[in-house]
């Protein structure tokens, strides 16, 4: 027991070495320059444009039931439906408040992505310096997640509003949890599950906040140790896993529902395409790559292309020399420098779900996944330093040496903010920084088809299509790019192989049969619109309200010559999805398909 209150007291030492504690104006101070910094950092961003080719198009501009703004209908779709195969609504919901607020102008949504990061940026001070009641390591801290070029893609990136939201959640949960361990009670833990309960339907990666709850328990609440000459330490510290068990069954459900809509949806990799071996080995080379990236503060990229192997022998070594050497020496400092332990667990954790161990998408790491775990490497470096605050020998340096990584990763994000102007600033600055970049070539390629500069959009769609030869979007754009530019056998060719692919795709049929429109060979032509016809209607018998599929029937069967037969499915379409055609093609065909 002795020993145990000279680890109590070495802690609260650690903690308060820094400085006096401020009165409550002066952290609200801290708080707002905080805030207002992070607001001017990220202000250019307001002048940038949506992402259309990288999911801002799936998540908005592109999504029908987001442009609806806040109805009933919407809300109902918002908490039923998933978007980019995760279920998270308040996300959702919060896309279509700023339609709501906004329009499309993508400003507006910009603001909102800086907003909640700056609210994310102050939680994250209070949240640290309620535990510790050191604030200028808490702010450091604070700053550093705020203003690193590594979180630029989270904030300045619309479809990433998931990330800035469900952080708010996170902090927010956290500091009602610090709120009940100092008077327990189930009054005070109610909030706590419920506002992890939303953070979760902000973004499933919350799934492994119950783990940091465990590491702030021990340091710095000081609720649970590893001290075998406590009195019933292993009892007590099974009681704070007991404790959390509604945290840990939202989370496990959390995730089993994420797991069946990724894997429903094909967006996750099998284990034939990306065995287990190549994963694990990506996922360790993966944890020092992110650290090497944090400290680098350059050459960030949107997406970093996963190679489908295992990288080579001596990067496995370096990392895992790296790993094993920082863990021994954090378990080794545990008692005397928790927070070191607290930090390093803190990083490797929460990092678990987007690792790579359960591959989802073509990206072998992603600045993004950075977001919360980063925290737990600037926790370490900031409780490190700042101890020594007070020692005049160091004060000067620490504080000149703070100020000066503060403007450097300043100088850095507001390089990287201009990175995404828009997408072709975007995917050209990916390709300059990546190799054999597939996502990011098809993505480029699809801009310029969008701008009308359709010999710059094949070339890059050819090479993505040469790097990934299976990616069934790029076949369809290289053949929509090769018949607008008027070279109709080998778009015809880009649509066999998207014809093999998918067979049963109706819209595969109808565009070949206009190709071979054409190409004069009208007999071809009939019998790929008969089958884009039959493969609508029965597209339409197994969701008899999809707009998009009556409208497509009906254009089919224009196609063969069947008028009558199209013009009532076109008025029906058009009713219920107005936005299939401009307002005045649209208004002109409705008019042409009134009954005398």
């Amino acid at each position: 027991m002795a020993r145990l209150q000279r680890i109590s007291r070495v802690r609260k030492d650690n903690l308060s070495a820094s400085s006096a504690t401020p009165p409550t104006a002066y952290r609200w101070l801290i708080a707002f320059a905080l805030f207002a910094l992070t607001l001017a950092v990220y202000w250019p961003v307001l002048n940038h444009q949506f992402i259309d080719q990288y999911d801002d198009g799936q998540y908005v501009t592109e999504n029908a039931e987001v442009q609806q703004g806040i109805t009933f209908s919407s809300v109902r779709w918002a908490l039923t439906a998933s978007v980019s195969s995760n279920w998270h609504p308040l996300t959702i919901l919060s896309h279509m408040l700023d339609v709501e607020l906004y329009g499309l102008n993508p400003w507006g949504h910009h603001l909102t992505n800086i907003l909640l990061h700056a609210a994310a940026t102050v939680l994250l001070f209070f949240l640290l310096y309620s535990l510790t009641d050191s604030p200028w390591p808490s702010a450091l801290v604070a700053a550093l997640f705020a203003l690193h070029p590594m979180h630029v893609e989270s904030v300045a990136w619309i479809a990433e509003r998931k990330d800035v939201l469900s952080a708010c959640f996170w902090f927010l949960t956290t500091l009602a949890y610090v709120r009940y361990v100092r008077k327990p009670g189930l009054r005070r833990y109610w909030p706590v599950l419920l506002l992890y309960a939303l953070g979760l339907m902000a973004k499933p990666m919350l799934v492994t906040l119950p783990f940091t709850l465990l590491l702030l328990d021990f340091w710095p609440l000081g609720r649970c140790t590893f001290d075998l000459d406590a009195e019933g330490p292993l009892r007590n510290n099974l009681a704070l896993i007991v404790e959390k068990t509604p945290l840990f069954a939202l989370a496990l459900t959390s995730s089993i529902v994420t797991f069946v809509l990724q894997y429903t949806t094909h967006a996750v990799s099998d284990l034939e395409s990306l065995p287990l071996r190549v994963r694990l080995a990506n996922a360790l080379v993966s944890y020092v790559a992110y650290i090497v990236k944090l400290t680098w503060l350059t050459d960030y990229a949107v997406i970093y292309p996963h190679t489908y192997s295992a990288p080579p022998k001596w990067q496995l070594l370096i990392a895992a020399v790296i790993l094993v050497g920082v863990t021994v020496t954090v378990l080794w400092l545990a008692m005397r420098c928790p927070y070191l332990l607290v930090g390093w667990l803190w990083y490797l954790g929460t990092l678990v779900p987007v690792i790579g161990i359960v591959q989802v998408g073509s990206q072998a790491m992603a600045d993004r996944y950075s977001y919360i775990p980063s925290i737990g490497l600037f926790i370490m470096l900031a409780y490190s330093v700042m101890p020594h605050a007070n020692q005049r020998t160091y004060a000067r340096l620490i504080a000149a040496s703070s100020i000066g990584l503060i403007l450097a990763i300043v100088v850095a994000t507001r390089f990287q903010l201009e990175h995404w102007r828009n997408s072709e600033v975007l995917f050209r600055h990916a390709l300059a920084v990546t190799k054999n970049n597939a996502t990011a070539n098809y993505a480029l390629g699809d801009y310029l088809a969008e701008e009308g500069r359709l010999d710059e959009a094949e070339e890059y769609v050819a090479e993505a299509m040469r790097l990934h030869p299976h990616f069934v979007p790029g076949y369809k754009t290289l053949g929509l790019v090769r018949l607008a530019q008027g070279k109709y056998a080998s778009a015809y060719e880009s649509f066999e192989e998207l014809e093999r692919l998918e067979p049963e795709n109706g819209s595969v049929h109808y565009t070949m049969g206009i190709i071979l429109e054409k190409m004069r060979k009208p007999e071809e032509a009939t019998q790929k619109f008969e089958r884009a016809a039959a493969l609508f209607r029965e597209a339409l018998a197994q969701a008899p309200d999809d707009a998009s599929v009556m409208f497509n029937l009906a254009t089919a069967l224009d196609k063969l010559g069947k008028r009558d037969e199209a013009l009532p499915i076109y008025r029906e379409a058009l009713r219920l999805r107005p936005d299939l055609l401009p307002p005045d093609v649209g208004e002109a065909l409705l008019n042409s398909t009134r009954e005398p």
